[in-house]
């Protein structure tokens, strides 16, 4: 048997196996372990909740600067809530759609 060849059997996972790499936090937004419209709808959070708070900033310093901080939540808080629903739906359709593709390809 050569150095590379392992029969046919598969290796026992190493430590950095289970630390490294897509899974390894089951928490993680990235994580496949996730349902996806919970992942689509954290990222949707996540931009739009930015885009907002940066526009209500904006906005804030702009009419008065001593209340920016609460203009950033005003528009950045319902922002945040529209993108995770956007998000939600959106992961919600592209999972019906994966799973119809699937049994269409079977």
């Amino acid at each position: 048997m050569e150095d590379g060849d392992r029969g046919g059997r598969r290796r026992e996972p190493s430590a950095c196996d289970r630390t490294v790499g897509p899974g390894a936090w089951p928490g993680a937004t990235g994580s496949p372990s996730a349902p996806l419209p919970l992942r689509w709808a954290a990222v949707g959070a996540g931009v739009l909740g930015a885009v907002g708070s940066g526009a209500g900033l904006a906005i804030g310093l702009v009419v008065h600067p001593a209340t920016a901080p609460f203009a950033l939540l005003e528009l950045g808080m319902p922002a945040m809530v529209a993108g995770a629903l956007l998000g939600l739906a959106g992961g919600s359709i592209a999972g019906v759609a994966k799973r119809v593709g699937r049994r269409r390809r079977a």
